[in-house]
């Protein structure tokens, strides 16, 4: 199945349904091996929507609408109707009540859709809706000013709107995942024109903006306009066209993301798809365009719509005419030939160059100067990429966009076949390995013209080939260069810590262990308060929320692995906070945001946090699995002596920190004696791991008897002297204690 799209389908009453709509890919014959067991899968998960929702009003929620093959003589083979124009009248004339369009019966029975659908938001598979941007959407296009009025000469929208464009965003990429390709050409500063819309010339002084095919419409406006407009086998890239006729509005404030292509060669297939459907729009802008079969009447495209699709034209022309500018120019002097390329060559850096020169100047007073030139910095190297490879691309760039429009002219005028040719990204990226031998067969358009250029420089009678060779070069290796560019960030190998790394942050993780071992207590019912103030004055914060009990059930985990504390202890902390959590008041289930840990009643105002419910329930699947690693995991002696010696360690640290003033009973003499033997008492690393569980335990009772000799001597000091440092050694040399 190919071309999977989503639509939401709003009723009149605020009704929301959902349909997957779906096309066979084409083939040769109606039907193929394995056809009715996708259809059945894709059934079947439907109906396991409906079964987990429930319906709505009017039946079923979600609905698979799923077209057959139909015979195109044009193209000679079997496929879906239009493709996407098509699935998109059909569905429009399905929701209207049409019998005869070509939706298959799925599960045994035709589909049948819910009745007063007012509006359809589509998207494509790889699109993501945020939540809320639906209902949004809906309140844009139900507002009064953007309700559509149709000429009824022209049949035409001339005030309102029938489709509305919010903003396209690409997902970020992640280090792990993400091609350089993708970083560079999807992050920040992208200049896909096709994307990035944060506002428009055309919707900021006319009202009126460009539709891309992913977006809100009303469904009897946008028929109305639409109905009879286009020939079959005539409009590949409609959306525009679309656009034009329904009165396309940009909603810039809200946002949907979509994925950019990973892969160069899977980018440029759909530069070339688009390229041809551009010119394909030919016969409208030169005012011939016709309306379906049966209507011999023009389909007139108004002024601006023609200027649109004319500046469309324009980007596809703009990389074949600087590669013969540049070759051009190689044919002039050497020292004209090094001017007139730096100019050609500019023209391409500028456009990713100008956000850099737009952002030099800090936009707000408190912004650190460091910081902001760090940002511009990272913009800089971004565009600095962008221009490489654009200029590294330019003569495959030149040689695809040449292809599609000699090609798509030759159909118009000649053959007036195979206008609908269409490879969706999915197939594009599996059609060919990913290897260099298979870049080079597909971007051999570039070595081509690298070949040509290097023979008219080298015969043009100056030195300009010395101007050439580092283009020429660059354009012979840009498969190799695509390739490198596509391909998946390398796994990195393991970065180990340092022995003396591991130490300071199994030191800091103990601290922190501190915090939960002395504040979740019996009187919170053992839930972790949210935060304890030192200065001007000690306060707890007797509150908690539900990242806060995630994280202290993780932390109790964590001081169990780490040996802070023993198996019977942690398991005995996990029941009494879980056997409170349950008692806890929730809202179908979620914990609210914050509890007092005194009363346990939910604080007000009453609500519920997705990010904190995310972050709980991440924490429980943590928990979980290491329950049940608890179960079969041995007890390793060497972790559980780490633990007491991170203690020890840190003990040490506020020992060192003690004066030496005299004391009436003990003295700092007496304490470090203490200390010292208490060191003494640990095995040696190199024993630790042939100890068995007999002599594990006579090591722990002689460290235990030494241990409870430095805490007494640390309670006395505490009770004389009474400061903080003293009270900071007590505290440890319990811990070394309770850890034992």
């Amino acid at each position: 199945i190919e071309r999977l799209e989503v639509r939401y389908l709003a009723s009149s009453d605020g009704d929301i349904y959902f349909a997957l709509l779906s096309d066979w890919t084409d083939s040769p014959t109606e039907t193929r091996e394995g056809d009715a067991a996708l259809l059945d899968t894709a059934t079947v998960g439907i109906a396991r929507l409906n079964r987990i929702y429930g319906p709505g009003p009017a039946g079923d929620r979600f609905f698979l609408l799923h077209r057959r093959r139909i015979w195109n003589e044009r193209e000679e083979k079997w496929m879906g109707w239009e493709r996407k124009r098509g699935k998109l009248h059909e569905l429009n004339r399905l929701l209207r009540g049409a019998t005869d369009t070509s939706f298959v019966a799925v599960d045994g029975r035709m589909p049948a859709v819910p009745s007063g659908v007012r509006y359809v938001i589509t998207l494509d598979a790889d699109t993501r809706l945020p939540r809320g941007a639906a209902r949004r959407l809906v309140g844009k296009m139900a507002h009064p000013l953007n309700r559509p009025s149709i000429d009824p000469h022209s049949l035409r929208v001339i005030e309102g709107h029938a489709v509305l464009q919010p903003r396209v965003m690409h997902s970020l990429p992640t280090d792990r995942e993400a091609s350089l390709f993708q970083r560079v050409f999807s992050g920040p500063g992208g200049i896909d024109p096709y994307a990035f819309a944060g506002s428009d010339v055309y919707q900021d002084l006319l009202d009126e903006g460009s539709y891309s095919g992913k977006g809100i419409y009303d469904v009897d406006a946008f028929e109305a306009a639409l109905a009879g407009r286009v020939p079959d086998n005539t409009l590949l890239s409609h959306d525009l066209f679309e656009g034009i006729f329904a009165r396309a509005g940009l909603a810039s404030d809200i946002e949907l993301v979509e994925e950019f292509p990973s892969r160069y060669d899977v980018a440029a297939a759909r530069e070339h798809r688009w390229a041809r459907g551009d010119w394909q729009l030919l016969p409208w802008i030169l005012g011939r365009g016709r309306r379906s079969a049966g209507d011999s009447r023009p389909t007139t495209i108004p002024l601006l719509g023609r200027w649109k699709m004319i500046d469309n034209l324009r980007r596809t022309i703009s990389a074949p005419a600087a590669f013969v500018a540049l070759i051009a120019g190689w044919t002039l002097p050497t020292h004209v030939a090094v001017l007139w390329s730096a100019f050609i060559l500019s023209t391409i850096a500028i456009p990713a160059l100008l956000p850099i020169f737009a952002g030099i100047l800090p936009r707000g007073a408190n912004i650190s100067a460091r910081s902001h030139w760090r940002a511009v910095a990272a913009d800089l190297k971004l565009a600095s990429s962008q221009i490489a490879l654009r200029i590294t691309f330019l003569a495959y760039q030149a040689w695809l966009m040449t292809d599609a429009i000699i090609r798509t002219l030759f159909r118009l005028v000649v053959t007036h076949r195979r206008m609908l040719e269409w490879v969706t990204a999915a197939q594009s990226s599996l059609s060919e390995r990913l290897n260099v031998f298979g870049f080079y067969r597909r971007l051999f358009g570039a070595i081509v013209l690298a070949a040509y250029a290097a023979v008219i420089a080298a015969n043009a009678g100056h030195r300009s080939w010395l101007v050439a060779a580092p283009l020429v070069i660059l354009w012979l290796l840009s498969p190799a260069v695509a390739r490198w560019a596509s391909l998946p960030p390398s796994a990195k190998g393991p970065n180990p810590v340092s022995e003396a790394g591991a130490q300071a942050l199994r030191l800091v993780g103990r601290r922190t262990w501190r915090f939960f071992e002395t504040f979740v207590t019996a009187e919170d019912h053992m839930l972790p308060p949210d935060n304890f103030q030192e200065e001007p004055e000690l306060v707890i914060a007797h509150r908690t929320s539900p990242t806060n009990l995630g994280l202290y059930l993780l932390a109790v985990i964590a001081a169990r692995d780490f040996g802070w504390i023993g198996t019977a202890e942690a398991v005995g902390r996990l029941e009494t906070t879980l056997s409170t959590m349950n008692a806890l008041e929730r809202f179908r289930g979620h914990f609210y945001n914050w509890y007092d840990t005194h009363d346990l009643r939910p604080l007000e105002p009453k609500y519920v946090s997705s990010v904190d419910s995310g972050n709980l329930a991440g924490h429980l699947i943590a928990v979980r699995n290491a329950c049940r690693e608890m179960l079969v995991a041995p007890i390793r002696v060497t972790e559980l002596l780490a633990g007491i010696e991170d203690s020890l360690q840190l003990t040490r640290e506020s020992v060192g920190a003690l004066d030496h003033r005299r004391t009436q009973t003990v003295s700092r003499k007496e304490l470090d004696g203490a200390f010292d033997s208490l060191a003494a008492s640990f095995p040696p690393l190199a024993e630790r791991s042939a100890m068995t569980p007999e002599t594990a335990h006579a090591t722990l009772v002689k460290l235990a008897q030494r241990a409870e000799t430095f805490a007494d001597i640390a309670r006395t000091l505490a009770v004389e002297r009474g400061d903080a440092a003293r009270a900071e050694v007590l505290a440890w040399a319990e811990a070394i204690c309770a850890t034992i």
